[in-house]
């Protein structure tokens, strides 16, 4: 299409020479030609500058890779609170954290396949990118957890994003392979951490005073050396009442002291 706009273009140098009319009219045609000729070149510099790097804000692609859910994990989760954390401390800014974890039923019907665990993180990754908006960042922690960051929020945005979340995937339920057997619903527990700019922390600290980061991957802390000696001396003070009362009867009874 170029190289037939530029040959009609020479041709019309040498008709402009001899009939001045229709040179004017050869050059509309050719001038509408060449352009319609360069828009899809146009349109195709317009869609590569859409995928530079530079081009969108640092939130709106969400091409994250991690495994077959495609989101982010813990390190670049950390990152993104550390900038929250930043911004928290204006007025204006809130945010909030909120972590997913991936609960299945206790019987699972015969006929799911062995990946049914990791057919209902990819349900509930696919569920996140929908409900969350541009501004929230999905991440995955393990392999049945997801963190999300939403930004603005507080903790009653936590309470309805975890609604629509939970809603959302109960909307689709795991469907065994070869469609024999009954669908299994999926469940998710969502706990609600908002970020607290009057208390400075380092990101790992907001992710792990978390309530799912605490109960999931926290590990128990073993009794205390104070805890310990109370428990020891409990047992002692309850030998020595066992002791007095075996005496105490001994000697009503008239028996050996």
């Amino acid at each position: 299409m170029v190289g037939l706009a530029v040959a009609m273009g020479v041709a019309e140098v040498a008709t402009l020479a001899a009939v001045p009319s229709l040179g004017v009219a050869l050059l509309s045609t050719s001038g509408l030609l060449f352009l319609y000729a360069r828009r899809p070149m146009r349109n195709g510099k317009d869609s590569l500058a859409g995928k530079l790097p530079g081009a969108n804000p640092r939130r709106a692609e969400r091409g994250l890779p991690g495994g077959a859910t495609h989101r982010r994990g813990r390190i670049f989760l950390l990152d993104e609170l550390a900038r929250e954390l930043e911004g928290a401390a204006k007025p204006s800014r809130t945010a909030t954290l909120t972590l997913v974890t991936v609960k299945l039923p206790g019987d699972q019907p015969s006929g799911f396949d062995p990946g049914v665990a990791q057919r209902a993180s990819l349900l509930v990754a696919a569920a996140l990118g929908r409900v969350a908006r541009p501004t929230d960042l999905v991440s995955r922690l393990d392999d049945q957890r997801f963190a999300v960051t939403l930004s603005p929020g507080n903790h009653e945005h936590g309470k309805r994003f975890g609604e629509r979340v939970r809603l959302a995937v109960a909307n689709r339920p795991l469907i065994p392979e070869g469609g024999s057997g009954a669908p299994v619903t999926v469940e998710v527990e969502v706990s609600i951490t908002a970020l607290d700019p009057g208390r400075p922390c380092r990101p790992a600290e907001v992710l792990q005073s978390a309530p799912g980061e605490r109960s999931l991957i926290r590990p128990a802390r073993p009794a205390s050396s104070t805890a310990a000696r109370s428990a020891a001396a409990d047992v002692r003070d309850l030998r020595k009442q066992l002791v007095r009362g075996y005496r105490g009867s001994a000697m009503a009874t008239g028996g050996p002291a």
